[in-house]
């Protein structure tokens, strides 16, 4: 994707594997704070978090 001139964004659990992934390849991470259990707050929470980041990157492509 890069590439071909988009620029790269993840959103995923935060981590240090992530980081560094993202750091080596060049993409920004926004951190987002899902679990693995079921939550309902916290799966709320998480698809808040999700819904402000793509109102304010406005992605092409998810």
């Amino acid at each position: 994707m890069q590439e071909n001139g988009y620029e790269v964004i993840t959103a995923s659990a935060a981590g240090a594997e992530v980081t560094e992934i993202c750091k080596r390849e060049g993409v920004r991470h926004f951190p987002i704070d899902f679990t693995r259990t079921l939550s309902p707050f916290k799966d709320l929470k998480a698809l808040w978090q999700l819904i402000r980041l793509i109102k304010k990157e406005k992605p092409d492509i998810v």
